[in-house]
């Protein structure tokens, strides 16, 4: 029972592992079609990805030391949300007005997402079975990146830009719903009748 236990925590883990390289991936194969239909160029994006990389360093710190001292959701949920509205409003027509603070939230989101997800693995992972449990997760991640780029040239071809980050909009907010629901479960759970 205690190994099952240990188990169902790391399988709570997945569809956040899953999900952390899935949404990103679906940019993959339709990057530059993309840009061209938005009428960017890559030299476009380096000031958005400059702030996107400060903004990620400083949310990992600063956000990094608030998981540490209280509970690794507590950063993980808010880069869900962050991300999810991230990708939504990318998905707006006429979004390269926005890239500048798409560039700050996208790194907000990633920062508090990652040490989040980085905590939680550190806390889940059981004693004497890390190794196999940090290999299901990692298995699980690299399934979301080779799923990614087909679904992403899917939804490329179906909707175009929109439905590509309207797709990572909806896979973050899955996470996010699902991690809340696993929660509220568990919490119904601890306080009801023996």
């Amino acid at each position: 029972m205690p190994a099952w236990r240990d188990w169902q925590r790391v399988a709570a883990l997945l569809p956040a592992a899953f999900v952390q390289t899935l949404a990103p991936a679906l940019l993959t194969t339709v990057l530059y079609p993309l840009l061209d239909r938005l009428n960017l160029s890559l030299r476009d994006l380096l000031l958005p990805g400059a702030l996107a990389l400060t903004t990620f360093g400083l949310s990992v710190w600063l956000i990094g030391r608030r998981a540490d001292r209280g509970h690794p959701r507590r950063a993980l949920l808010p880069g869900l949300l962050l991300l999810a509205v991230t990708f939504a409003l990318a998905a707006v027509p006429g979004m390269t007005a926005l890239l500048l603070p798409l560039g700050a939230l996208v790194g907000l989101g990633y920062g508090a997402f990652i040490t989040g997800w980085n905590g939680l693995v550190a806390r889940t992972l059981p004693e004497g079975q890390q190794a196999a449990a940090w290999g299901t997760v990692m298995a699980v991640e690299a399934l979301g990146y080779a799923i990614g780029p087909v679904l992403g040239g899917a939804a490329w071809q179906l909707a175009g830009v929109t439905g590509v980050f309207s797709l990572g909009a909806a896979v973050f907010l899955s996470a996010l719903l699902y991690d809340l629901a696993r929660h509220r479960s568990r919490r119904a759970a601890m306080t009801g009748p023996a």
